[in-house]
């Protein structure tokens, strides 16, 4: 569905739309909780601050059997973050907040309602297939009549489709607009994304649901823990696509309205006065509560300057006092005292919510975790790898010594049995002198030495060897034995 002049012509449901500058009607219609805030130029539904909801509702039901409403969006952040964690909802509820903001789950809102839901997910996404770089996010589309919560996670794939609408920037790095549409028509709401690149709408889903005796329409959002989004609202259009109006003649009479109005806000407006800068909550405190005090005092000094005015007055010259101004005044002035005193009932709730919580410690964002990942990983992996090497070491070092132990235990007791043979016989120890152990030990040194001399290859040798030993014993013996028979004839 092309975007094209046709689509400008539609008549607009002026108390259904949100456009920029805002006229002092428009207040009438919808109302804000949470930290959802209108500004001169967007709806800021939730600013880039840490764990913050907004919500923004019509209290006027949307009627008729065909509309369509077009959603100028921007989602992202300064930081220009990859990934994103929470979204907007685009609500389409059977009645006027059925649920409050203080049960939000999801977006902003309750996850439990009776109506049709439009989720601009950030949490869920995929790879762009003709750009590996990019990543798209997802736009979901649920109705659900409230008797079981919802989960974004669990929504048909035919009820999902995906482009790319967070962080979207041009070429001098700028945030730049998106635009969702949701267009009904006989009992069912086909879901459209404006692509810049092809200049028209595509089609992303249908939902089959009916809206017969009306909808409140409802938008909400959460700015999430980890790269933490704003969520702003440029436009809001709603149209009647069977009705021509290219004069738009009250939309420009209410642009004029709003343009006045601002211009007023801007002259009257004492929120950006260097007075009210502040350093911290207590001083915030403080200046808000003089700001109050100043201004009580100020109403009563003009109620008291118009009395008095009117008493010194004769009857006949009340007409010179201009009393429509005075009361103008006395509204602006009540005005700021009205908009500080729910100024500083909200900072009161932040405090308190700020006191109940624990202290928490700061979350670093996804990449400073993953790059800590990374390197304790890489840290852990060079450990390994010298204690593996360190371990191998370490098991070459006790074989050696082992091994080196055993030889030289070997070689010791080789040495002392060899000394004990050549003491033997070198001594001239008879046979009787030697106990049977040492006898044994003996017979046994010779056996193992016989062995291994054999195994090494010298067996020959080893025989002559114990020839010669053997035979010079048996002469020491008989030498001996003769010297002992001499001496006993003798």
């Amino acid at each position: 569905m092309a975007h094209c002049q046709e689509d400008n012509d539609f008549s607009v449901y002026l108390d259904h739309s949100i456009e920029f500058p805002l006229a002092p009607d428009d207040f009438q219609n919808w109302e804000t909780k949470g930290v959802a805030t209108f500004t001169k130029d967007k709806l800021v539904v939730t600013p880039e601050v840490k764990a913050r909801h907004g919500l923004v509702y019509n209290k006027k039901p949307l009627q008729g059997k065909e509309w369509m409403i077009d959603v100028q969006f921007q989602v992202g952040n300064n930081k220009g973050t990859t990934f994103g964690t929470n979204g907007i909802g685009i609500y389409l509820l059977k009645e006027v907040l059925s649920k409050d903001i203080d049960s939000s789950n999801v977006f902003g809102y309750s996850n439990e309602f009776i109506g049709t839901a439009i989720y601009l997910n950030a949490g869920l996404r995929k790879r762009d297939p003709n750009s590996k770089n990019i990543r798209l996010e997802a736009i979901q589309g649920i109705t659900s009549d409230g008797s079981k919560p919802i989960n974004t996670w669990a929504i048909p794939k035919n009820s999902t489709c995906y482009h790319k609408w967070r962080n979207t920037k041009d070429e001098n790095g700028n945030h730049i607009d998106n635009t969702l549409r949701l267009h009904y028509n006989q009992d069912s709401l086909n879901v459209l994304f404006y692509d810049t690149k092809e200049g028209q709408f595509s089609h992303c889903f249908k939902l089959n649901t009916q809206f017969e005796e009306g909808v409140y329409l409802a938008l909400s959002s959460a700015s999430g823990m980890w790269d933490q989004d704003f969520h702003y609202i440029k436009t809001l259009k709603t149209m009647n696509p069977n009705k021509i109006d290219r004069t738009h003649r009250a939309e420009k009479a209410k642009k004029l309205k709003g343009e006045k109005f601002m211009q007023n806000l801007d002259r009257n407006d004492i929120m950006h006065e260097n007075r009210l800068r502040y350093n911290g909550i207590d001083d915030l405190i403080q200046k808000v509560n003089s700001e109050i005090n100043l201004f009580t005092q100020n109403s009563q000094k003009v109620s008291s300057l118009v009395r008095a005015n009117l008493d010194k007055l004769p009857e006949d010259q009340n007409h010179l006092i201009n009393l429509e101004r005075m009361n103008t005044d006395l509204n602006l002035v009540m005005r700021d005292f009205s908009t500080l005193e729910r100024m500083m009932a909200y900072t009161q709730q932040l405090i308190q919510e700020v006191e109940k919580r624990p202290p928490l410690k700061l979350p670093e964002t996804q990449v400073q975790v993953e790059s800590q990942v990374s390197s304790k990983r890489a840290a852990l992996e060079t450990d390994i790898r010298d204690l593996s090497i360190r371990v191998g070491n370490l098991e070459q070092k006790l074989e050696k010594d082992h091994s080196e132990t055993k030889e030289a235990s070997i070689e010791r007791e080789r040495s002392n049995r060899q000394k004990l043979v050549e003491a033997r016989v070198t001594n001239d120890i008879p046979s009787s002198a030697i106990s049977p152990e040492l006898h044994q030990i003996i017979e046994t040194s010779k056996h193992e030495v016989r062995s291994q001399t054999e195994g090494s290859g010298s067996w020959l040798k080893t025989i002559l060897t114990w020839t010669i030993l053997i035979g010079i014993t048996y002469f020491m013996y008989a030498i001996y034995t003769g010297l002992k028979e001499e001496k006993l004839k003798m």
